[in-house]
């Protein structure tokens, strides 16, 4: 009986960690939260990849993204312009153009989940993995060149 309790609890810990919802902000809290620019940082060890960026989204409904990859000590620019909105939580992403060119196809769309977001920190789930990022902001206000 100890045992089955004992794994009952490692379950409950496990579900209450990977369970992150949703925030309980609306579409438009969300969306104002959002303009501005922010940072992230994300890194792949089994492929040794590591992107540092600054995600600029503006009231208009545009997005710049400026970042470094870095892949096995090669380092590459990379610019994206982008659309997006917000709708039912999610924030909607949509690719209008890359740099270097193929990266990525231009119209590729993502929707991520917003965990949550305040002045300081945005936390997303990605669409496609699962795995959650966290931005941070950074000075100055959208509309500014990145």
């Amino acid at each position: 009986m100890k045992t089955y309790f004992s794994i009952f609890i490692l379950i409950l810990i496990s579900c209450s960690v990977f369970a992150a919802e949703k925030t309980n902000l609306s579409d438009s809290e969300i969306s104002g939260l959002l303009i501005g620019k922010w940072l992230i940082t994300l890194s792949n060890n089994n492929n040794n990849t590591k992107l540092v960026a600054v995600d600029e989204y503006l009231p208009n409904g545009k997005a710049r993204q400026k970042g470094i990859l870095t892949v096995s000590n090669q380092h590459m620019n990379i610019k994206m312009e982008s659309t997006w909105k917000v709708e039912n939580g999610e924030l909607i992403s949509s690719l209008v153009s890359i740099t270097p060119k193929g990266m990525m196809p231009v119209g590729l769309t993502t929707t991520d989940t917003v965990i949550s977001i305040d002045k300081e920190k945005f936390i997303l789930r990605d669409g496609k993995t699962g795995e959650l990022q966290t931005y941070y902001r950074v000075g100055g206000k959208a509309g500014k060149e990145i």
